[in-house]
């Protein structure tokens, strides 16, 4: 079993975006800025310690077609959970249509991530 500060500050900072983002989205448009701001750095925290982690998990070991597949998959959730709640700082784009999309895709990103870790880090 491989377990490291890495981890834990990956999931930590996921938490935390999600707060982050629940708050948002109770105060509603036009979006507090600082709190935004937070939401925003964090996540993106939360994207690089995630390909920092699973990049140092995956180098000691051969990856198995499924493992490769769930790493390809987490890394295109977190991109369009990225760019989803870019759309939604956008004044110009719908907020019924992008919200429930940008919150679709930040569950699955985390669910995806989770299932990465575990699978490169306690599942050899």
């Amino acid at each position: 079993m491989i377990f490291n500060s890495r981890i834990l500050i990956t999931a930590l900072l996921f938490v935390l975006s999600f707060i982050f983002g629940i708050w948002l989205s109770r105060l509603g448009k036009p979006y507090n800025v600082v709190i935004f701001a937070f939401h925003k750095i964090i996540g993106v925290a939360a994207i690089i310690f995630t390909v920092i982690t699973v990049y140092n998990l995956q180098k000691p070991v051969d990856l198995s077609p499924v493992e490769m597949i769930i790493i390809i998959v987490t890394g295109m959730l977190l991109i369009t959970t990225f760019v989803s709640g870019a759309l939604l700082s956008i004044e110009k784009i719908s907020i019924d249509f992008m919200q429930p999309l940008h919150k679709i895709f930040s569950i699955a990103a985390t669910v995806f991530t989770a299932v990465a870790i575990y699978l490169l880090a306690f599942n050899k």
